[in-house]
Formats: structure tokens, sequence, C-alpha cells
């Protein structure tokens, strides 16, 4: 018996990734430096090199963070393959005396596990269940509020993945071929459309909203601003990779056999068996500013001294705002940082920082807490706007917020 540290989805890809690398070490220049993109931010340069590295990418970091929870070790038979899990301390030892037939790390204070059956729930850092065994599969853990999910209840071979928050709802209905962790508000997924025969992927926010449109037929992660893409392809005929930004501009064209993720300013590729460098010398690019959020409230557009932001991947609004344009009284208690909105019989109370604001005594959560902004309160967008009974509705391509209260008491 053997044990592993790494997380079954990062091992399987460690594994698929060395696989992919030649052997060879050397990094003996072969020719001139090109460059090959460069703007006010960035310059990317590409060199051909001898080989690549044995291991070319992000290197596994071996020191565990105990801050998270304790550390999620993996028990491998003797071909290799995990078939429990367990959490240990710094000693390593069992902390909560407990075999799980899977597992996913901690983050956000919570774990995703498996028993016997196969079935999925999540633990606290207590070790106690929080939600029960009732989940088809997990991705990974909690990020940004959200986790990834598999339902094979959904009647599709595919579109059977979405996104649950701790209190074990779906809040991004199973649609997905594959969905990934969230990473700074954004995740990647892919989906079968009418379009395509094979999966394409792009990035969605917590909330489900399409923030870069299934163009690519392979997609991963954003590292240090751009991401390796490939414009077209499929598991069956191959990829041509590249690398897109976060406003989808492809940086480098797609015209590699296969490329890294950018790590440390570096990234490999290989094309037509001739190996090259990438290297960014100025620098890391950096999203673009989110373009101008409108709010209409009943089909009034609403103007702010302090305008609407997108944090962590939320839409957070004025809250003073818009609760008075709905007809809500506003008091501010400045000691404890609280706001309290009354409009009929409904009072709500929001204090800054929390992610527990009330509704008429009873506890909401919300992803993202309120915030101070040069002297104005912003808080999430749906909960303010469903906070005295309204609905809402995004639009993502022009960045519009309708909310109608047709439905409050007045």
């Amino acid at each position: 018996m053997k044990t592993i540290k790494r997380p079954a989805a990062l091992a399987i890809a460690l594994v698929l990734a060395l696989a992919l690398l030649p052997a060879a070490t050397s990094t003996v220049l072969a020719a001139q430096p090109t460059v090959i993109y460069e703007d006010d931010e960035i310059r990317i340069v590409r060199t051909q090199i001898a080989q690549m590295p044995e291991y070319a990418g992000i290197p596994w970091d071996t020191e565990w963070d105990y801050s998270e929870g304790p550390e999620l070790i993996y028990l491998l038979d003797e071909n290799g393959i995990g078939y429990a899990a367990y959490f240990a301390d710094e000693a390593g030892e069992n902390v909560f005396d407990t075999v799980f037939k899977d597992a996913r790390p901690f983050s956000e204070g919570y774990a995703p596990v498996a028993n016997d059956d196969g079935l999925w729930g999540v633990i606290d850092k207590t070790g106690a269940l929080v939600l029960t065994y009732q989940y088809d599969w997990f991705w990974g853990s909690f990020y940004n509020g959200r986790a990834s999910v598999m339902d094979r209840s959904v009647d599709s071979i595919w579109s059977s993945m979405g996104y649950i928050d701790i209190s074990g709802e779906f809040v991004i209905a199973p649609q997905y071929d594959w969905a990934y962790d969230f990473s700074d508000g954004w995740a990647r997924v892919s989906k079968t459309t009418e379009q395509n025969e094979y999966p394409t992927g792009g990035f969605i926010d917590t909330e489900g909203n399409t923030v870069m449109p299934f163009l690519y037929g392979w997609l991963d992660d954003f590292s240090e601003g751009l991401a390796v893409a490939a414009a077209d392809g499929s598991w069956a005929y191959g990829y041509n990779f590249g690398y897109i930004d976060k406003t989808g501009e492809t940086i480098v064209p797609f015209e590699y056999d296969y490329v890294t993720s950018f790590y440390e300013g570096k990234a490999y590729g290989e094309k037509d068996e001739i190996a090259y460098m990438f290297e960014k010398t100025n620098l890391t690019a950096t999203p673009p500013p989110a373009s101008d959020i409108s709010v209409i409230v009943d089909g009034k557009t609403l103007s702010f001294d302090v305008p609407p932001q997108i944090t962590n991947g939320r839409t957070l609004v004025p809250l003073r705002a818009i609760f008075e344009e709905i007809g809500a009284a506003i008091e501010w208690d400045g000691d404890s940082q609280t706001v309290t909105a009354v409009k009929g019989e409904t009072v709500v109370v929001l204090t800054i920082g929390s992610h527990t604001p009330t509704i008429n005594g009873e506890t909401v959560t919300i992803d993202q807490p309120g915030v101070i902004v040069n002297g104005r309160t912003l808080a999430p967008l749906r909960f303010v706007a469903e906070a005295f009974g309204g609905t809402v509705e995004w639009d993502g391509e022009t960045q519009t917020a309708s909310i109608s209260t047709s439905a409050i008491i007045r």
C-alpha cells in the first residue's frame, strides 16, 4: 500500500502532462528569439529550444497549508490506483478516525467526501457531515462559494454537471458536460451545442452568466492572465493549441501540437517535433476593467454616485439607492456597520463584511458580503433585488440588471 498527497483530479492531470512530455531535460537555445506578441503591458518572445524540459509547468508544492484543514491522503494499491482517502494532521494521524472511499481537499472550510456506496457528501473541519451523502460526484472543492457536482438523474448522456452552494442547493443547474472549479469569480465549463458535435469550452461567473462564449475545442484555466486554448478539434482528431487572454483575444496563434500553462513568465510548446519556449518580458497581462453596469428598476434607469462593480464574480450594487427607489426606509448604524431597511412588514438587516444578512429575522446566505466603497454600501445584486420580493434579470451582453417590483406588496 502506498500513500499520495495529491488531489485525484490534479494527480490525473499531472500524469497526463508527464506522459505527453519528452524525457530530455536540455534547454539549449537553437535559434534566435522572435517577438510574436507585444502591447503596452506584455511582450511574448518565442525561442526555439533543443528539447522541452522533463516537466514544464507549475510544480507541485509539497508544503501543506493546514489553515484550510487537515491534509488529504490517498491510499494507493500496488498498481498505483487510489482506493481510499483520509485526512491527516501534521503528524500523519487520521484526525477523524474515518477512511473515505474518495475525498477532495478542504477549501473554504469544507471538504467533499464519498462513502462506500459511492455517494458524496460534505464535511466541515470537525469532521461533521454538513451535507448528507446524496451527490453522484464532485469535481473538486468549494471555491468562490461554489462546488462542481455531477447529477446523473439529468436525462442526458452529457450535460449533467452544475454547481451547488454550501446549503446543498443547485445555484447553477446541471447543464454542462464538464464543470471545473471557480477561480477569481470565473469557472471553466464545456458543453455540446447544436452547432458542435463535440463539447466546446467557455467561462461563466458565479451566477451562471457566460463571460466567455463557448468557442473553444480545448480550454484550460487562466494562469498569469493567459489560458491555453484550441479554436477547434476534438479528442478524436487532436487540437492545435495557442493562448488567449480574458478578452478572448488570441495572443499566441492556434498552431502548436502541445503547449503548457504559463508559470513565472514562461511556457513551453511543440510544433512539428520542434520545441519552443514562450517568455513574458514585460508585465503580466491583466483582465480588462468591467464594462459599465446599468441598473433598471421598473423601467427606470438609476444613476449612482458610486457605480456598481463586479467582485469575485458577483455584481455589487448601491443598496440605499435601490432600496429607496422601491420605497424602503433606510437606517445606518455606524458603530456596528449595519444597514436596516424597512418596507411594510419586511425588515432587512445587512452588516458590512457578513455573509449572513437577515430578512424578518431569518438568516440568508450571500457569497459576497456587503462592502463600503467611497462612503456607499454595495451589496450583491440578487440579494438587493429579491430582499423585498422583487425579481431581477441580468443581460450579460449589455451589462444590464433589470429589477421588477411588481410582486412586492405596497
